[in-house]
């Protein structure tokens, strides 16, 4: 039996209460995938299983974000509060400009 399927004008699920608790389930394992990356880099693990960690870990919350399960700010927030919570509150701030005006020193070959 070839069936065909119709394309979907938007495919994002969207989240009820029967979602909420594997919602839930998701952003638990996405916290356990963050903390797992940030553990081998924090131990100096070699940079294959850094990477491996860390591949896991964003393609897992793309795949939330892509679905539509999670807002991306949501998604942020979550990755920002692993964050915190592995290597402490953040030192201090920058901007992007910091990044985008040239610098004044000059290389000499």
């Amino acid at each position: 039996m070839n069936a065909r399927l119709s394309p979907v004008a938007d495919s994002r699920i969207s989240v009820t209460r029967e979602h909420a608790s594997e919602k839930s389930e998701m952003l638990t394992k996405l916290k356990a995938l963050l903390q797992r990356s940030f553990d081998l880099r924090q131990t100096g693990a070699h940079i294959r299983d850094q990477a491996n960690a860390q591949g896991y870990a964003d393609g897992y919350m793309a795949m939330l974000v892509d679905s539509g399960l999670v807002q991306q700010q949501e998604a942020l927030a979550l990755v920002q509060g692993a964050r915190r919570g592995s290597f402490g509150p953040a030192t201090g701030s920058s901007s992007l400009r910091e990044f985008d005006e040239p610098s004044s020193a000059v290389l000499v070959a």
